[in-house]
């Protein structure tokens, strides 16, 4: 359980370096572009956190079943 935790631990730490590339390049575009690009890149940037909080989210969900797994494991294993 506790390498599932360190494997999620570490996937979430990847994801969010994404995002954070990500958002900076939308930024980097917002800088040089003209209003209708910069609203555009306000809606991608917008989707983006979106997206990452539905992977936290999911991870979250991800680690809860795991957890669930485990309990219900040892109690067939204690039967």
């Amino acid at each position: 359980m506790r390498q599932a935790h360190e494997v999620d631990s570490r996937a979430k730490k990847l994801i969010s370096a994404i995002f954070v590339n990500l958002a900076t390049s939308f930024v980097n575009l917002r800088g040089r572009n003209t209003y209708f690009g910069a609203h555009l890149v306000d809606v991608l940037t917008l989707q983006v956190v979106t997206l990452r909080n539905q992977v936290d989210s999911f991870g979250l969900l991800v680690v809860i079943l795991g957890r669930q797994v485990d309990k219900m494991l040892r109690q067939v294993g204690t039967m």
